[in-house]
């Protein structure tokens, strides 16, 4: 039986040779067809293959070369050209077996030097069942009017091209610094083994990668999925999660993920020091996260005047180290004093030598905080309330400052310092004062600070004023990667959801002190770098070899992102 079986393959190999065979000598007999393409005439059994990629590829072009899509000569025909139907129509006129789709892709690859010159075909690959379906050619096209004798139209069947280039370049500094893989191992994978498509770093990559690109809803995802520059960034070849994948590691999160996370953030930042640093400053600040819809410990408060949470966050230079989700009704410097004692405990133990300073403004000025400090070690400079003693103490400067304001008509500012006690205070301390008088008014400011070996204007102007760097930091990331979005239920969900911003954030700012100093971009915010650096066209040609991704030929800033990608290499 089996050798029955092998003499029936045989014949029937032999009969489609033959057949091949004599389509190849009538398409070798037909050399008008060839010269009004502009072929020479193929000396070559791959005649007929030649005939039919021919008159498919001349059909398709002209198609679009009339609808102006392109330029004579310069015709890029995409995998999801290849109409099977089309195919079928074309080879059963002239008489030909019609190959599938993926045949006839092998037979271009085979064919290529027999075609027209400038007829550039780019990306045919077989399709892929595992991979979302290509839009087909039916799709409506989009009218723009006319330009001079032309038509503008558009539709939506550019193929596999995609508007974030960039995401290679947040591909490798992540591969640099490990920082989703990091993650990743962090959390407590709760799912069933045998159920799982999606690992815990991809479904993080795609997620990070996708508030660094600007898609802050998880709805974005369910097109993101089948982008093949998205999928080559998060190391996958098929689709990757949906929207709703995505929302159940969102959802599920506890507490514990949060503190996980937390740890990640720390480890990553002492992992980008190759040395220890001599001091460390740093920053602690409150803000507000407005909510509208059900959320669980949403609460008013009166000072932002809606309903909102108050996280807290604590910086290092431009280095995120904690986003604590914090309710609003409460002291503004509620669990400071414990999130801090942390901090310094593990940096600490990385660097026994470092200076700590810990910066703050008047909301952090609390007696379980400093006394912490001081018995710790730990020095600080934050600032103080005014009240009715601190005003009688520079009542007579500020007189001073006015009758030099009327006199020149010049704004007046004086630093000093001195010694206070308030009346909750165990002992006196160091105050500095700042205080200037202008077309306002007068514009007093107290700072508190153990700090001894500086004099009171360096100290405020110098290291007090800085803090307001933190405040931008705190804007790049609830604004330009979406630190606010707490559309969800549950709170632990809502701190999980603040956690993937502070992770995308120092996704961001690793990459600008990385691989973009010493560039017109090293001190852009991420939504500049997003807009100037990320956000570049690309078209994706992905086969079993390589992926090959062609870039904006006429992007603005290429130089900068060839300066980056080199910056980055392994």
């Amino acid at each position: 039986m089996q050798h029955d079986a092998d003499r029936l393959r045989a014949e029937r190999a032999r009969s489609q040779d033959q057949h091949q065979a004599r389509q190849d000598q009538q398409a070798h007999q037909d050399p008008g067809f060839y010269q009004r393409l502009g072929l020479e005439m193929p000396e070559s059994t791959t005649a007929a293959d030649t005939f039919l990629i021919s008159i498919y590829c001349e059909r398709w072009t002209q198609d679009d070369l009339d609808r102006g899509q392109f330029s004579q000569g310069e015709a890029v025909i995409e995998r999801e050209a290849v109409d099977a139907d089309e195919l079928q129509r074309i080879a059963q006129d002239h008489g030909m077996d019609s190959p599938s789709p993926g045949n006839f892709v092998r037979r271009v690859k085979r064919n290529r030097r027999f075609l027209p010159e400038g007829l550039w075909l780019l990306g045919l690959t077989p399709y892929n069942q595992k991979e979302p379906p290509m839009p087909n050619r039916t799709t409506e096209e989009l009218d723009f009017g006319r330009l001079g004798r032309r038509h503008l139209q558009a539709n939506f069947q550019g193929g596999d091209l995609s508007s974030d280039g960039g995401l290679m370049l947040l591909r490798r500094i992540d591969a640099r610094t490990g920082l989703s893989r990091m993650a990743a191992k962090a959390l407590t994978e709760r799912r069933a083994a045998g159920r799982i498509h999606h690992r815990l770093r991809d479904l993080l990559a795609q997620r990070l990668y996708g508030l660094c690109c600007g898609y802050e809803d998880l709805n974005d995802h369910d097109t993101l999925r089948g982008d093949l520059l998205m999928q080559t960034a998060v190391g996958r070849d098929r689709a990757l999660a949906s929207s709703p994948t995505l929302s159940r590691l969102e959802t599920g999160a506890t507490r514990a993920d949060a503190w996980a996370l937390h740890g990640v953030l720390v480890e990553h930042f002492i992992a980008s020091f190759a040395t220890a640093p001599r001091q460390l400053i740093l920053d602690v600040d409150a803000s507000d996260i407005p909510l509208h819809g059900e959320q669980e410990l949403k609460q008013f408060h009166a000072y932002y005047d809606h309903h909102c949470y108050l996280p807290l966050y604590v910086f290092c230079g431009q280095s995120m180290l904690a986003c604590l989700l914090r309710p609003s009704r409460i002291d503004g410097a509620r669990h400071a004093a414990a999130v801090l004692r942390l901090l310094v405990n593990r940096l600490r133990q990385a660097w026994p030598e470092v200076r700590i300073i810990i910066r703050g403004d008047s909301g952090f000025c609390r007696q379980p905080l400093i006394r912490w400090c001081e018995r710790s070690g730990v020095q600080y400079i934050i600032g103080l309330a005014r009240n009715k003693r601190l005003q009688a103490r520079v009542a007579q400067a500020e007189e001073i400052l006015k009758d030099g304001y009327e006199r020149t008509g010049r704004k007046q500012r004086l630093v000093s310092e001195f010694t206070y006690a308030a009346g909750s205070w165990d002992r006196p301390r160091r105050v500095l004062t700042r205080l200037e008088y202008g077309a306002q008014g007068v514009n007093p400011r107290f700072v508190v600070t153990n700090i001894r070996d500086c004099d009171a204007m360096q100290l405020y102007d110098q290291l007090y004023c800085a803090r307001g760097e933190a405040e931008n930091r705190i804007k790049e990331a609830q604004l330009d990667l979406f630190g606010t979005r707490a559309s969800c239920h549950r709170f632990a969900a809502n701190q999980f959801r603040l956690l993937l911003a502070a992770l995308a954030y120092t996704l961001m700012q690793r990459l600008r002190e990385t691989a973009l100093r010493g560039t017109e971009l090293e001190r852009a915010s991420a939504a500049t770098i997003r807009v100037r650096l990320l956000k570049v066209g690309a078209a994706i040609v992905r086969n079993t070899r390589r992926v090959r991704i062609l870039l904006a030929s006429h992007h603005p800033l290429r130089h900068v992102y060839a300066h980056a990608a080199r910056a980055m290499a392994p």
